[in-house]
């Protein structure tokens, strides 16, 4: 089943705010696979991805392969700081609407 712009947008705004694929398939009623395919990088896949070449670079030998996962790994964390970014100013906005 294709899914339509809006649902896809709202898919990714929930990834965007730390939701899981398990959540967003649960509150929206849609199949987690389906979810999956749409979605872009979640904040737990990419924690995972990140970890998993940590450990990979650790072990790797060759300089053009420990190149490329401290590319991919940089990429990752700039990822996951712009998301805590976002999400600090989210929470700055609520604290100031509630503090008045």
């Amino acid at each position: 089943m294709e899914l339509d712009k809006a649902t896809k947008d709202e898919i990714n705004d929930r990834i965007a705010r730390g939701h899981t694929y398990a959540d967003i398939s649960r509150e929206m009623g849609l199949d987690w696979w389906e979810v999956r395919n749409v979605a872009k990088q979640s904040w737990q896949g990419a924690k995972t991805r990140v970890t998993r070449r940590l450990k990979k670079l650790a072990t790797e030998r060759d300089p053009e392969k420990r190149k490329d996962l401290i590319a991919e790994i940089d990429g990752y964390v700039d990822y996951l700081y712009a998301g805590g970014k976002a999400l600090g100013q989210t929470i700055d906005r609520i604290e100031k609407v509630i503090n008045g």
